[in-house]
This record gives C-alpha cells, sequence and structure tokens, in this order.
C-alpha cells in the first residue's frame, strides 16, 4: 500500500492522467464538447509544438462540415462564448441557424427549410440594438425592416399583394424622407420625395 503512495508512482499516474487527456482533447470530434473545439482551433495550435499537430491533415478537416453531415454544428470564440448553432440536414442548412457576437449578444437569427429561408429572419447590433427584420413568404421576401445603432428606424420594405408592389420607405429622425416603388421584378417604378411628411416630387427614372 506504501508503494501507491510513492511520490514517483503517483507523479507518473498525474502525468499518464494529462496526457490522456491532452490526447483526447486533441484528437476527439471538434463538436464532442465546447472544451474539444477550443482546445483544437485555439490551444494547440497556440501551445504546443507544430509538429504534433501541423501535419495532421485531420486537425484541419475536423472544422470542415462534410457535404452530407446531418445534425447540429457548434462554434466557439476563444473565450468560451458560442459564436454560432446550426442545424443541417445533407449538408444543407434546415431549421434554425444562429450566430452571436464575441461581447454574448445575439448576431442573427434564422429559419431555414432545406436551405431556403422562410419565417422571420432577425439581425442585432452588437450592442444588443435591432438591426434588421426580415420576414419570408414561400417564395419571396414579404417585408423588411432596418434599424441604426441607436435604435432609430431608417428603412422599411414591404410588399403588397393587391398591386403586386415593393415599397421601400427611408426615414430620418423618425420622418419620411423617401419612398420607391418597384413591380414583382424588381423593376423600378416610380420615386417619391417627402420633405415634412408630405411629398414635394415625384420620379420615374431610377437613375435621373
Amino acid at each position: 500500500m506504501k508503494k501507491l503512495l510513492n511520490p514517483l508512482v503517483v507523479s507518473a499516474f498525474i502525468l499518464v492522467l494529462m496526457f490522456g487527456t491532452l490526447a483526447h482533447l486533441m484528437y476527439g470530434g471538434c463538436q464532442t464538447s465546447k472544451w474539444h473545439y477550443i482546445a483544437q482551433k485555439y490551444w494547440i495550435p497556440k501551445n504546443m509544438p507544430k509538429w504534433m499537430w501541423e501535419s495532421d491533415r485531420n486537425m484541419y478537416e475536423k472544422f470542415t462540415i462534410d457535404d452530407d453531415y446531418t445534425g447540429v454544428w457548434r462554434d466557439w470564440y476563444e473565450n468560451g462564448i458560442i459564436s454560432s448553432r446550426s442545424v443541417y440536414l445533407n449538408g444543407t442548412y434546415h431549421g434554425a441557424h444562429e450566430m452571436w457576437f464575441e461581447n454574448g449578444n445575439t448576431n442573427f437569427k434564422v429559419n431555414y427549410s432545406n436551405g431556403v429561408q422562410f419565417g422571420k429572419s432577425q439581425m442585432w447590433h452588437e450592442n444588443g440594438i435591432k438591426n434588421m427584420e426580415v420576414v419570408w413568404g414561400k417564395t419571396k421576401q414579404l417585408s423588411m425592416s432596418e434599424w441604426d445603432i441607436k435604435g432609430k428606424f431608417i428603412f422599411m420594405s414591404k410588399y403588397d399583394k393587391k398591386s403586386k408592389q415593393y415599397t421601400s420607405t427611408y426615414f430620418k429622425e423618425d420622418l419620411i424622407i423617401k419612398k420607391e416603388y418597384f413591380d414583382i421584378n424588381d423593376d423600378f417604378l416610380k420615386r417619391e420625395l417627402f420633405e415634412k411628411g408630405k411629398v414635394v416630387k415625384v420620379e420615374f427614372k431610377e437613375f435621373p
């Protein structure tokens, strides 16, 4: 029993555990855990001798998503904050796709069905204020709204089913300054210029 407590034996046991843990972090799948990903993406290239990992092609391929990948894929920043989370079906986006800034705030959220966006897509500025919101129909974009970094509403585009036209409205200090109209093929129809909330000029050429 005393031999097991020999400092050399204990030290050897600890070294075996350390090397075992290191090997597991180095050669396990990068999606096994957050720590596998961070170790393989950041710690090992920075701290381990190049000969231990640079010649290993698998180390680079670990971060490449296979063409037929199905499941959830996550990426992390070096500080441990998650940077993205995506759902794939046979290598194609299928489900929620989310990204975050390094400070932990949400960057954007998008929903996919077999690689095609649907429903509501949202994007934020790094300070947490919403930047953009897009609503998708089955075959086209139905609306888009945009805010500046201070939260001021600056743009809105909307599709009207009756007229089959898109209207793009531009704002400054909460007042409309311009409206542009496009047909279903995105061809320009006309432009209205505003001052103090009233139309002061109408243009029928996209580039007057």
